[in-house]
């Protein structure tokens, strides 16, 4: 069935090309796109946890949607969602609390029942994944002239400020074939300038065997 759904990034360059996933899989399934001012059925706020301004951010959008449409599902996905998870569910912000492993299947979440007293909480280890997997996209939604390149993710520093490798898990590297893969996708699309972008792009390639 076909859904209006709004989606509001917060966050990194690494969120914003993930965001972009999602609508271009959203639009392909045949649902409609529409600007997170507006009514819908399904808002999604893709929430960044790295300062506690960003979680009240996120807290905020949650609400702000849910006052624009009672009825609509309200889905947390990402950082905030992760570490924030049991917090989210208490304050009945979302119907859907998605962890940073466990959002690149958006399409699948959406089919899951959930509301604002019991809500679909799909929160695993997000250091339990091994391996990046390719998000591969046309062109940025942002409507930015550069697109971003998301080459790694995750992080394994640990710095004692930061809540990054918890949220992000470990440090994993896209392999330089769907890399080189998702460049031409781009220039096909007449992208000109083109960033890549990652939690900690020094780590790319550490955990590849061979090592690049």
């Amino acid at each position: 069935m076909s859904q209006t759904i709004a989606l509001e990034t917060l966050g990194c360059k690494v969120n914003q090309y993930e965001s972009s996933y999602f609508l271009e899989v959203l639009r392909e399934a045949g649902h409609r796109l529409a600007s997170f001012r507006d009514s819908a059925d399904v808002y999604i706020v893709h929430s960044c946890a790295v300062t506690s301004k960003a979680a009240y951010q996120t807290r905020q959008l949650l609400r702000r949607a849910r006052r624009r449409n009672p009825e609509a599902l309200v889905m947390a996905v990402g950082c905030d969602a992760q570490v924030e998870s049991d917090r989210i569910a208490d304050e009945q912000l979302a119907t859907h609390i998605i962890g940073t492993n466990e959002k690149p299947n958006v399409l699948h979440w959406l089919s899951v029942t959930g509301s604002f007293s019991g809500p679909c909480k799909a929160v695993g280890n997000a250091r339990g994944a091994t391996a990046l997997k390719p998000m591969p996209i046309t062109r940025m939604h942002s409507g930015r002239a550069r697109a971003f390149l998301k080459v790694q993710d995750g992080c394994d520093a640990f710095c004692s400020y930061c809540i990054v490798p918890y949220s992000r898990g470990k440090s994993r590297s896209l392999p330089a074939e769907p890399v080189h893969s998702q460049l031409y996708r781009y220039l096909d699309s007449g992208y000109r300038e083109i960033v890549l972008t990652g939690i900690h792009l020094g780590q790319w390639g550490r955990d590849l065997s061979p090592q690049q």
